[in-house]
């Protein structure tokens, strides 16, 4: 598992699918044609349409062309920088501005990785992506670290010290290394790891100051190991699942058997603190780090104190996948199966008690609810989530509903994707337009939920990958519909 990492995409980055996929039905632009059903307050005046002047707000960071990556964790923008062609860049700029770092050149665009204060790249990869392996931090700059990694097997840990990643990939297999960010001071701390099938791919990411790794033997069979950065190595559970999930604090493990028997471990090893999850398959732990919320095999949700105790029932059944948890801990959304065809409903409901969910999106066809970015407010007051979306176009209509109970709110048709700034505050490309053989453009946005009233325009057509800084008040993004003011740019929001 790769927990907090931004990825670039050739698309606006979905993090759930329309019923299941990445599409669905065609939305109507604008907001005279929008049909607001009578749980659906209207929404407020859109921006200026986009045949009004072009407006780009903000600092220039980077001149030109270029494709947002996404934001560490020190605040710097990550961007691919496309004005040579055939030759683009990975760079990375501090958000305030000031010196521009180049990170590789010849960037694969899907394979760079921003993890915490740490980005990872692999270029002039082969046609499955492996290929040579960079890693970059402001404080050391990039320093190549294989000749030839599997793509997308790296990790570093929260501060930036640490990273982890799989090198020496041949015949299907690859060992594990474990070095400081400068890289000097690497360790082999398993060899030729199996990853010949779908079903021994690894999890591998940091937990606290520890690398966790879920990896196949020859045979096939999964053990979860924790190792401190010295390379020393604890079995968690042997003849497991590849599936595991760290708390917060890095402090304990959500891992789980073949049979889908679940238990939550300290992530040095030692005695389970939670056993006997019956038929779990996947879960999270509360934010606080008081509690997992998981789903079974059998469609059941769950919740127990990570100090032991019975589960609590939340959803008995019919929940088909678990989607995200509110960022207090308190709400979840999921989505329901409904139909032979695999058609799902998007629904909202307690995370900490038993309760009847609300349904947010049905879905008669597969075209209806899914969520793209972040699914909730910062504060955890509302929903985020996405109905009617385009078939051919990742986009759809943006919608709020108070957790607390009340009418949702859509806020734009034609929205590409969201994230939560601070409090009730969301940052949104609207106003989608799709352009020839490249991804569409959209206006971007911010509106406080809280305060309600017409959104603000940050800016114009802007390329559709953006990020937002730590602290949640500063946007950045990249600009390239008029060429003479092309670029990335830092924004600070209402």
């Amino acid at each position: 598992m790769r927990a907090n990492i931004l990825c670039l995409l050739l698309l606006p980055l979905p993090l759930a699918g329309c019923g299941g996929t990445t599409t669905a039905k065609d939305m109507a632009q604008g907001t005279a044609d929008l049909a607001v059903g009578p749980d659906l307050a209207a929404p407020p005046d859109l921006a200026p349409p986009n045949d009004l002047t072009m407006v780009v707000g903000g600092k220039k960071l980077a001149d030109g062309k270029a494709t947002m990556v996404g934001v560490t964790s020190d605040s710097f923008a990550v961007f691919i920088d496309e004005n040579k062609g055939n030759n683009p860049i990975a760079k990375a700029a501090p958000s305030g501005g000031g010196t521009v770092q180049k990170i590789v050149e010849q960037a694969d665009q899907s394979t760079v990785w921003v993890d915490g204060k740490v980005v990872f790249a692999w270029h002039d990869s082969d046609q499955n992506g492996d290929g040579p392996l960079t890693v970059w931090t402001a404080a050391s700059g990039a320093k190549e670290l294989s000749t030839f990694s599997p793509n997308g097997y790296a990790a570093a840990s929260a501060d930036g010290a640490w990273i982890a990643w799989l090198d020496n990939y041949k015949n299907d297999a690859a060992d594990l290394v474990i070095d400081k960010a400068d890289h000097s001071a690497p360790k082999v701390v398993l060899k030729q790891i199996n990853l010949s099938t779908d079903e021994c791919l690894p999890s591998l990411d940091f937990a606290g100051a520890r690398v966790v790794i879920s990896h196949c033997d020859a045979m096939g069979s999964v053990t979860v190991t924790s190792f401190d950065t010295a390379g020393t190595g604890v079995v968690l559970l042997a003849k497991a699942s590849t599936f595991w999930e760290s708390d917060k604090a890095g402090t304990m493990v959500l891992v789980t058997t073949v049979g889908e028997v679940g238990s939550v471990v300290p992530v040095a090893g030692g005695a389970p603190l939670v056993s006997n999850l019956a038929n779990l398959v996947y879960g999270e732990f509360t934010p606080d780090g008081s509690a997992i919320v998981y789903i079974t095999s059998a469609g059941g949700l769950y919740r127990v104190p990570t100090k032991g105790g019975a589960p609590t029932v939340l959803q008995a059944k019919d929940v088909e996948n678990y989607d995200d948890l509110s960022p207090d801990g308190k709400f979840i959304l999921f989505h329901k199966e409904t139909s032979p065809d695999d058609f799902t409903d998007l629904l909202l409901a307690s995370a900490t008690q038993a309760g009847a969910p609300i349904t947010l999106a049905a879905m008669p066809t597969a075209a209806t609810g899914t969520w793209f970015g972040d699914s909730f407010t910062s504060d955890g007051s509302r929903a985020l989530y996405f109905t009617d979306c385009d078939p051919t176009e990742i986009i759809g209509t943006l919608t709020a509903k108070p957790t607390s109970g009340g009418m949702a709110t859509v806020i734009a048709p034609n929205t590409a994707s969201v994230f939560a700034g601070v409090g009730a505050r969301v940052v949104y490309t609207g106003n989608y337009v799709p352009i020839a053989m490249e991804v569409g453009r959209g206006d971007l946005l911010t509106l406080d939920l809280a305060k309600g009233g017409a959104p603000s325009l940050l800016a114009t057509q802007v390329n559709l990958d953006f990020g937002l800084t730590p602290d949640k008040k500063t946007v950045i993004y990249a600009y390239q519909a008029d060429l003479t003011r092309a670029g990335v740019y830092a924004l600070a929001l209402p």
